[in-house]
């Protein structure tokens, strides 16, 4: 969740991973 704040297209990618 970190990552988020790192880049917002990755944010995307977690967020599907996280689901």
């Amino acid at each position: 969740m970190v990552e988020l704040h790192l880049g917002s297209k990755k944010s995307i990618s977690a967020k599907i991973s996280c689901i």
